[in-house]
């Protein structure tokens, strides 16, 4: 066995500021921040010995685990790789999903192995589990003085992750303010870099709801026709099970839909609003996924390593 501890300063995503979208474990600009002291292992990869070639500064956490693989391969002479990633789906659906989808599976077999009892982990600054950052500071309050220290916004997450400052349940308008307007207000408090994602993100929205239409059930149709909502059908969606009718909005995108019950999925200022509150930086809450250029990225990588799935390894 090969044992390797992977210390390098990497991007890892934070729904806890509205100031930064990613946090850096192992951020040799802030070696007085840690948490804890770098391991001092012949096995640990980090700066100082590092045998990736493969590793570029401040790299995605997704990005490192491939690359990790890819030089592994390279440094065994190129040879026939198989890497096995473990992830946990208790709490999402759509991993759980993917894991019964046995389109990438390998010999029809999904790779699913049995979780110890009562044992979970998971990262307290994602967009999943942020409302719940108050317990790590109940549990372990020393580690937690380091913690506040080291990402910023986990101490207000922590006290406001909520209320209605973080956009937890219910949220009220600033008297004065209509959605749009207290959307654009947010957008002005923000970074730039960071008010340009959002303004990036809400943009193609709004051309998609005019310019191509999401898909609907017909229930949603008549209840925004009965209230009103100036909509026309414009084909059919590929992207639905049943292809539902493509719908556009004729006029501006609504301040908000509190009056259409049948569907949270359908544009409004007020979604976009829920986002910034969020920290939603993806934007999730208004049904963005990856982006093309990501989705192009993972195809071609299953293309490429697609004899993997015919290669007989005898077993």
């Amino acid at each position: 066995m090969e044992p390797y501890w992977v210390c390098l300063p990497m991007a890892t995503r934070t729904a806890l500021s509205s100031y930064e979208m990613y946090w850096y474990p192992w951020d040799d600009t802030k070696k007085e921040s840690w948490v804890c002291p770098m391991p001092d292992k012949e096995y640990v990869i980090n700066l100082d010995h590092n045998p990736m070639t493969t590793y570029r500064y401040r790299m995605h956490q997704e990005d490192l685990a491939k690359q990790f693989g890819r030089w592994y391969r390279l440094s065994h002479g190129g040879k026939k790789t198989v890497c096995l990633l473990g992830m946990r789906a208790d709490e999402s659906l759509q991993r759980y999903s993917g894991f019964l989808n046995k389109k990438y599976g390998y010999k029809g077999t999904c790779w699913i192995t049995k979780q110890f009892k009562d044992v979970w982990c998971a990262s307290p600054f994602n967009d999943y589990s942020k409302d719940a950052l108050n317990l790590y500071r109940v549990i372990d309050p020393e580690i937690w003085g380091k913690l506040v220290g080291r990402v910023q916004g986990a101490n207000f997450a922590s006290i406001y992750g909520h209320t209605k400052a973080m956009g937890y349940r219910s949220v009220t308008l600033p008297e004065g303010h209509t959605w749009k307007s207290y959307t654009m207000f947010l957008l002005d408090t923000l970074p730039a870099r960071l008010r340009n994602n959002y303004i990036k993100k809400f943009n193609t929205s709004i051309r998609f709801w005019h310019e191509t239409g999401g898909g609907l059930d017909e229930e949603t149709i008549r209840e925004l026709t009965e209230h009103g909502y100036h909509i026309q059908r414009n084909g059919v969606s590929n992207y639905t099970l049943n292809k539902k009718s493509r719908i556009i909005f004729l006029d501006n995108i609504p301040d908000q839909t509190d009056d259409i019950k049948s569907t949270k999925d359908i544009p409004s200022w007020k979604r976009m609003c829920f986002c910034i509150l969020k920290n939603d930086h993806i934007c999730r809450f208004m049904g963005f996924g990856l982006t093309r250029q990501q989705q192009k990225r993972i195809e071609a990588i299953r293309k490429k390593y697609k004899s993997i799935e015919e290669f007989d390894y005898g077993i």
